[in-house]
């Protein structure tokens, strides 16, 4: 027994000195970007500047592994390449990661940090593709192999973690000793960050060695087969019962189409490309690939429309550049698989590579496209209402309509959360939102500020529901208090029943099993909302008087969000207290 373990733990370490060997750069590199994480980890958060500094140095570190992973691999593609053009490279990379810290990631605000994972998921897959880049066979099941041997290593990851903060956790309670919870996060660090990595590289195939259908996991070959497939096909007939209900229905739900059909396409295409191989030796896998592709042009054709209306309503922001981009990659590759003579999967990582590196660089990228299409929309608002002078804003001569007011709010909020107000044409050096009345003629609250999706939040709380003040119940039978949970009260004397449901936000009252009211209890202070959110001194109250019942509320806490085009107000949290009589 102690043999084999002994026998277990040298096949391990070998593995990470054959990971360090081939690929030592890297293992360098997330070696140094993890030290960095474990001071971090230990440092006072009163040093910001100090922080912010590391985790930029931690993150251009990061990214400086999959270059340096593409680098090495390209010297076992060429062997024989001249000792310059290998300085070179090196150099190359060196110089682009530290211009990169110095001018690229000032910060981790949207627009850096959308960035860098998009360079960090282009640098991967290039990694993933560079052995088999241009013509050679086999390329998915280098992939699948890849992906298996990287979904055993972060479980074997997993379980040493367990294992050594088992330990750690023992020591500390048998022999007293004291040390801070953050340790344990030091400890996954290295396991995840210098363990895993080294591991796994060292189990990525040779180019020498040659991959044989032999070679593709069974039991990947089971799960796709037997359980992703079939859950694929049923979710795609939900979809088109779903879509079904919509168009008869009439009402469209914009806002969840395209998240559900983009997420559904990509792990189509995901799955299509990792079974492709074994299409060969299973007959009816090729009729599902060569037919199943088609099948999901009507769905696509769905989520365009529901982003068409996302767009029209709010216009062109960066994740819906994103969702619009990813959903005509999977198109195209859907298309490429009805009609190509001949399938080359490889074509799948290399245009997703530069998919996310042109998303991100240059006047066609999220940023620039976005900004460009905010600006026009606030400049044909402001043609519309004649507040040009000489390229500059004047005040309106007539009041601008609620709708207007609403996009204009949004296009600011946008830019002042995800880029900066300079970035709107035709304002004021320096301008404010508090400006607003002086330069656009109206005022806006903290209310009106809304999201990239057009959603402004409001919350209200009445302090006075957090001290032991007495309220006032005489006239009233009954009492009972809403806190984010299901009612059910009784009076079995009476046969009164009372029941408050979290779910549908309804309050019903039943009198010998008859209903003598019902209520939807959020909808009572959405006219509170429309004018404004109360200041939290007031209380917000309402007397609900009908033949058979009077119930008096009073609303401690309510928060939401309202949608700044159509002025459609949603409750998400709701506390109360309700006071009953019956007539």
């Amino acid at each position: 027994m102690l043999k084999k373990i002994i026998s277990a733990t040298r096949k391990s370490l070998d593995k990470l000195t054959a990971g360090f060997k081939r690929f030592p750069e890297a293992i360098t590199l997330a070696i140094f970007t993890i030290i960095i994480l474990i001071i971090l980890n230990h440092l006072d958060y009163r040093t910001m500047s100090i922080r912010n500094n590391l985790n930029k140095l931690a993150a251009v570190l990061a990214l400086g592994i999959p270059l340096s992973l593409i680098i090495r691999l390209l010297f076992e593609k060429q062997p024989k390449m001249n000792i310059r053009f290998k300085i070179a490279f090196y150099l190359g990379v060196i110089l682009g990661l530290i211009l990169y810290y110095l001018y690229g990631l000032n910060d981790f605000t949207m627009v850096p940090l959308t960035r860098y994972i998009a360079l960090s998921i282009a640098g991967y897959l290039i990694f993933l593709f560079t052995p088999y880049f241009y013509k050679r066979e086999n390329f998915e099941l280098y992939s699948v192999q890849a992906l298996t041997g990287f979904v055993i290593t972060y479980f074997y990851a997993a379980v040493l973690y367990l294992g050594l903060s088992a330990i750690l956790f023992t020591i500390q309670k048998l022999f007293l000793i004291t040390w801070e919870n953050i340790i344990y996060y030091d400890v996954w660090l290295i396991v995840a960050g210098i363990f895993a990595p080294a591991y796994f590289l060292a189990e990525i195939p040779s180019l020498k060695s040659e991959m044989q259908i032999s070679s593709f996991s069974k039991v990947l070959k089971v799960l796709f087969l037997y359980i992703v497939i079939p859950m694929m096909i049923c979710y795609s007939l939900i979809l088109y019962i779903y879509f079904a209900k919509v168009i008869l229905a009439q009402s469209w739900p914009a806002g969840i189409v395209a998240p559900l059909v983009l997420w559904f396409g990509l792990i189509c295409s995901g799955v299509f490309f990792c079974i492709y191989p074994l299409r060969f030796s299973i007959r009816w896998l090729d009729k599902l690939l060569t037919l199943f592709p088609g099948f999901l042009f009507p769905l696509l054709a769905m989520m365009f429309v529901a982003l068409g209306i996302r767009i029209h309503a709010y216009g062109i922001t960066e994740s819906r550049y994103f969702v619009l981009l990813a959903g005509l990659w999977i198109t195209f590759w859907m298309l490429y698989y009805l009609f190509a003579k001949k399938i080359r999967n490889i074509i799948l990582p290399i245009s997703l590579a530069l998919l996310a590196i042109l998303s991100v660089i240059g006047p066609w990228s999220a940023y620039s496209i976005s900004k460009f299409d905010q600006n026009l929309r606030f400049t044909k608002i402001l043609k519309k209402y004649d507040m040009f002078q000489k390229g500059k804003i004047i005040r309106p001569s007539r009041p601008i309509a609620t709708k207007e007011k609403a996009q204009i709010i949004g296009i600011l909020s946008y830019f002042k959360y995800s880029h900066s107000l300079k970035d709107v044409k035709y304002l004021p050096d320096n301008f404010k939102l508090s400006e607003m009345p002086r330069v656009l003629g109206f005022k806006v609250s903290p209310d009106d500020i809304v999201d990239r999706n057009g959603q402004s939040y409001f919350n209200y709380q009445f302090l006075n529901s957090q001290n032991n003040q007495l309220t006032h119940i005489e006239g009233f039978d009954y009492f009972i208090a809403n806190t984010q949970s299901d009612i059910i009260k009784a009076d079995t004397v009476k046969k009164l029943r009372i029941t408050y449901t979290l779910k549908t936000g309804e309050l019903e009252i039943r009198d010998h099993d008859r209903e003598i009211y019902l209520k939807k209890v959020s909808a009572l202070v959405i006219p509170f909302c429309k004018k404004g959110t109360p200041p939290g001194g007031e209380p917000v109250t309402y007397l609900d008087d009908t033949a058979k019942v009077k119930v008096f509320y009073q609303f401690n806490t309510f928060s939401g969000q309202r949608d700044a085009i159509t002025d459609v107000i949603n409750i998400n949290y709701l506390d109360f207290v309700a006071f009953i009589k019956l007539k």
